[in-house]
C-alpha cells in the first residue's frame, strides 16, 4: 500500500511539474498584425467555391487532421501516420481541387508550422509552412491541441489515476491548484499561438481562404464506459478541457477574421462512449483508428461540416472512401 501511495504521488507530482513547465512554452513567433479580415463572421460561407479543378488546397494540422490508423496510410512520410481517408482528403475530393497538399502530421504543435518536426522514429518532417505558396487558394488549420502537451497530459493522467478512485475525480484533483486548474489555464492561453499561426499562413499564402478547424467532443460530459477508462467523476473535467481548447481556437479565428469550423456542435452525441461513436476509445483495433482519434466515419462527417460551411451546400453522403483527383495529389517527398 505504501509503495502504491508513493507511485501515485510521484505520478501526480510529475504531471503538475510537466504542466507548469510546459505552460511556459514559447509561442510561435508572431507576424505583424493589421491584416484585413476575410469574413465578418467565422461561420460565414464563401461567396463561391469553384469545384471545377482550379482550387489549390493545403491542409495543415495535427493528428485530428491526419487521421492516424485509418486506412490507407500515406507514406510521405509514413512517420506522420496520415490517412488517405482523413477529412482533407474528402474535401479535396468533393471540391475537385486542382492541387491537394496534405502536410498534417501526428504530434504536430503550432511551432511546427515554421519549425521541422521530429517524429519518434527519428524522421524529421519539414515545417508545414513549406507547403504554402502565393498560389494557394484554400488552407485548413487544425493545430493547438498538442501545445503544452494538453490532450496528451489529460488522457495519460486521467487514464493512469482512474484505478485510484474509480467513482471520484483523481485526475481533476491532480491538475487543480487551489481555485485554479493548470490544464484549463494552458488551454485558455492557446489563443495567442493560433493567432500567430493564422497571421503566418496569411503572409505565406495571401490570397488563400482560411478555415480554422476546432476540436470535437471526445468525452461524455458525465459517466464513463469500457472504452474510456477514466474515473466516473473525471469525464466532465476531460470534456471541459477539450471545450476550452476549442474555445481558444475559435477566439483566434474570430480575432483574425477567418472562418472557423465548429466540431463541438456536429460531434455532440458521438463521443467515445456514445452508441454511434465517431471516435475510437482506449482499445486499439487492428486496421482501425488510433485510440482517442476519429474513425473514418468521424472524418467523413467533419469534412461534410466544413464543406457545407465553405459552399453553403450539402456534401455527398455516400459511405465511400475519399477520392481526390489523382493528378491533383501532391506527395511530400
Amino acid at each position: 500500500m505504501l509503495l502504491v501511495t508513493i507511485m501515485i504521488a510521484l505520478l501526480v507530482g510529475t504531471t503538475i511539474y510537466l504542466t507548469r513547465s510546459l505552460g511556459s512554452e514559447t509561442p510561435l513567433a508572431d507576424e505583424p498584425s493589421g491584416q484585413v479580415p476575410q469574413v465578418s463572421s467565422v461561420d460565414q460561407p464563401l461567396d463561391e467555391v469553384p469545384t471545377d479543378g482550379v482550387v489549390n488546397y493545403v491542409a495543415l494540422g495535427d493528428s485530428f487532421s491526419a487521421g492516424p490508423g485509418i486506412p490507407a496510410r500515406r507514406t510521405d512520410p509514413v512517420a506522420c501516420d496520415r490517412s488517405t481517408n482523413n477529412f482533407p482528403a474528402y474535401l479535396a475530393d468533393w471540391l475537385a481541387v486542382a492541387s491537394y497538399t496534405d502536410v498534417s502530421c501526428t504530434g504536430a504543435r503550432t511551432e511546427h508550422l515554421v519549425n521541422p518536426q521530429r517524429r519518434p522514429d527519428g524522421t524529421e518532417v519539414p515545417a508545414q509552412e513549406d507547403a504554402l505558396t502565393p498560389g494557394t487558394d484554400l488552407v485548413t488549420i487544425t493545430l493547438g491541441g498538442n501545445d503544452f502537451s494538453l490532450i496528451q497530459q489529460l488522457i495519460g493522467t486521467c487514464y493512469e489515476l482512474a484505478p485510484t478512485s474509480p467513482e471520484g475525480t483523481p485526475c481533476t484533483d491532480a491538475f487543480s491548484d487551489g481555485s485554479d486548474n493548470l490544464l484549463l489555464e494552458n488551454a485558455a492561453s492557446l489563443e495567442d499561438n493560433v493567432v500567430a499561426v493564422i497571421r503566418r499562413v496569411r503572409t505565406r499564402a495571401p490570397r488563400a481562404s482560411i478555415v480554422v478547424v476546432g476540436y470535437p467532443h471526445l468525452f461524455p460530459e458525465s459517466g464513463t464506459c469500457s472504452e474510456l477508462k477514466f474515473a466516473a467523476g473525471d469525464s466532465a473535467f476531460a470534456s471541459s478541457v477539450v471545450e476550452a481548447v476549442a474555445t481558444s481556437v475559435r477566439k483566434a479565428a474570430e480575432s483574425e477574421g477567418v472562418r472557423y469550423a465548429d466540431l463541438l456542435s456536429i460531434t455532440e452525441g458521438h463521443d467515445i462512449c456514445a452508441d454511434d461513436a465517431w471516435f475510437a476509445g482506449a482499445t486499439p483495433l487492428p486496421g482501425g483508428p488510433a485510440p482517442w482519434h476519429a474513425t473514418q466515419e468521424g472524418m467523413r462527417q467533419v469534412a461534410r461540416a466544413i464543406f457545407a460551411q465553405l459552399t453553403d451546400a450539402d456534401a455527398p453522403d455516400e459511405d465511400v472512401d475519399a477520392a481526390p483527383p489523382t493528378g491533383a495529389i501532391v506527395t511530400n517527398s
